[in-house]
């Protein structure tokens, strides 16, 4: 089997097998309908694609925006404790034992708060840095199939015109 090889054919039995039966011409017309009709749906899916990829490029940047404002703007501790200090220090031991406890709870509570709202906003940026991210493979792909619709119907055209030549 391996050593056997097919004889070469000469141009009668080539032209043969190059002839497409009734079965063959039904087969591939329903194929090239459905190929067409694929193609004609692709000339407005793109622009479907189009816009989920901008929305996509929307959601990243607006995202990664408030980290990015985040970072530019130190945390003013000044303003906390101003914030803070609205009410008279009180003069006794016993109250003021209490104030410094509550003022430091209160300090404690506004950290926690601030670490909290970093981290939602980190979580935000990773969320958007991933949209961003998609959006760009997106647009990669949608601007190297963008005239595919265009290509596989000239293509069908193509085929069928050939297909009636040999029918003729």
């Amino acid at each position: 089997m391996l050593g056997k090889s097919k004889p070469p054919l000469d141009t009668a039995d080539q032209k043969e097998e190059a002839e497409l039966t009734v079965a063959d011409r039904a087969v591939l017309t329903g194929y090239l309908a459905r190929l067409e009709k694929n193609a004609r749906r692709w000339r407005y899916t793109r622009y479907v694609t189009l816009c989920f990829v901008c929305l996509l490029y929307f959601i990243g940047f607006k995202s990664i925006l408030p980290v990015h404002n985040d970072v530019m703007t130190p945390l003013d501790e000044q303003a906390y404790i101003q914030q803070l200090r609205k009410g008279p220090v009180p003069t006794d031991d016993a109250t003021a034992r209490l104030w410094i406890v509550g003022y430091a709870t209160k300090i404690a509570v506004i950290d926690a708060l601030d670490r909290k709202t970093q981290s939602a906003n980190l979580l935000l940026a990773i969320v958007g840095a991933i949209n961003l991210t998609t959006a760009l493979i997106g647009t990669v792909l949608l601007v190297s199939h963008w005239k595919d619709g265009e290509r596989i119907i000239v293509m069908v055209k193509l085929i069928r015109g050939y297909v009636q030549k040999q029918t003729e």
